[in-house]
């Protein structure tokens, strides 16, 4: 059992499971269990709790957040462990090998290989099968759309947290989320009408939902793809 600050971190096995936590034992009357921002199981007992009472709560509690973890990471198109990723919403699996070589990738089928001179190239890699995929496939879509809709603007990707897409007006200047190449066409497509339709309408009003069916009359099941 090692302790780290104010914590434990404790195993128990559970039909067939071992499952990790990290135990807080406070001064508290109530017991709870939690899953941190980090995925990691967090269980905060009183000082009076004994290991009996201790495993009967965890019991009863601590393997449904284990398989809410497990459903969690495997529903991530980008795997934080860079084992596997999406491209296109087809999943391929990552295998990571060491070379003193230059650090590149090729993909075989659905899996990638990185070829990594450290242990940090894994996430240079990854972003780059993301980058190298982005480019050969969203701008001839973007152009497209742009012929379509006869609404132009410069078309540039970045990381994004928070949001899928960017849409400067003034500007007409349009940047999609390099994770968005993670998606469906059809999820790519509905990114691209939406963000070339605030060129004509810069609000979500009705207006400008009936501009983008006019060209996506599936934008609400697209939409809820995407929300999932």
């Amino acid at each position: 059992m090692n302790r780290t600050n104010d914590y434990q971190i404790k195993h128990i096995y559970i039909d067939g499971y071992a499952i990790m936590y990290k135990l807080f034992i406070k001064p508290t009357k109530n017991s709870y269990i939690r899953i941190s921002k980090n995925d990691e199981i967090h269980v905060t007992v009183g000082k009076w709790m004994n290991q009996q009472l201790l495993d009967s709560f965890l019991q009863k509690h601590i393997l449904n957040m284990h398989k809410r973890i497990l459903i969690k990471k495997t529903t991530k198109l980008i795997d934080p462990d860079f084992t596997y990723l999406h491209l296109l919403n087809e999943r391929y699996s990552i295998s990571s090998m060491f070379t003193n070589k230059r650090r590149t990738y090729e993909i075989l089928d659905k899996k990638i290989y990185l070829y990594c001179n450290k242990n940090s190239d894994k996430e240079f890699l990854v972003h780059k099968v993301l980058l190298d995929h982005w480019k050969k496939i969203i701008p001839p879509m973007f152009r497209f759309w742009e012929n379509e809709t006869k609404l132009f603007a410069s078309l540039s990707v970045r990381w994004m947290t928070t949001r899928f897409g960017v849409c400067k007006i003034g500007a007409k200047k349009i940047t999609l989320a390099l994770q968005l190449i993670c998606y469906s066409k059809d999820v790519i497509n509905y990114l691209i009408v939406h963000e070339l339709a605030h060129l004509v309408h810069g609000h979500h009003q009705k207006s400008f939902w009936i501009y983008v069916e006019k060209y996506l009359p599936n934008r609400k099941a697209i939409q809820k793809e995407l929300n999932k």
